[in-house]
């Protein structure tokens, strides 16, 4: 989540609604950049005959 607000609830209140990352402005492009990357797969993924089936 990318937003102007810097409040605790708010905070919160994104993280809790899903959002992965809570990040604030002003921006750090660095910073943007190094949490994209955490966030993208390291390995491209399964193709769907070879992933496990659902439990």
């Amino acid at each position: 989540m990318l937003t102007a607000k810097t409040d605790p609830f708010s905070r919160e209140q994104g993280l809790a609604l899903g959002a992965n990352e809570y990040l604030t402005k002003p921006l750090n492009p660095k910073e943007i950049l190094t949490k994209i990357r955490k966030l993208l797969p390291t390995e491209p993924p399964l193709p769907l005959r070879e992933r496990s089936p659902p439990l």
